[in-house]
């Protein structure tokens, strides 16, 4: 389900790009073309992370799911990659 949660996400934000987008001062909100997703993980010990799949609006559902997969175990680990933590352009949780 999370991957289809994802992909439709990914392509609401095709049809309304207004909600996709970065929010930083003291400009304020940027929208973005890139859509980069943040899916909500719990981190062992406590804690909660939002990593981004990038251009998920080009990924199919396979992909997707192998690549939040990958997301999910990494952030448990504590190997994100900064990119992953500043690119995120929505989040979703479930």
């Amino acid at each position: 389900m999370a991957a289809l949660t994802l992909k439709a996400v990914a392509l609401a934000l095709r049809q309304y790009p207004k909600f996709n987008g970065f929010y930083a001062e003291p400009d304020g909100f940027t929208p973005s073309a890139a859509i980069h997703i943040g899916s909500a993980i719990a981190i062992r010990g406590g804690g909660l992370a939002s990593p981004a799949i990038h251009d998920c609006d080009k990924l199919g559902l396979d992909e997707m799911m192998a690549r939040l997969r990958d997301l999910a175990a990494r952030a448990r680990e504590g190997r994100l990659r900064s990119s992953e933590l500043s690119d995120t352009t929505i989040t979703v949780s479930s």
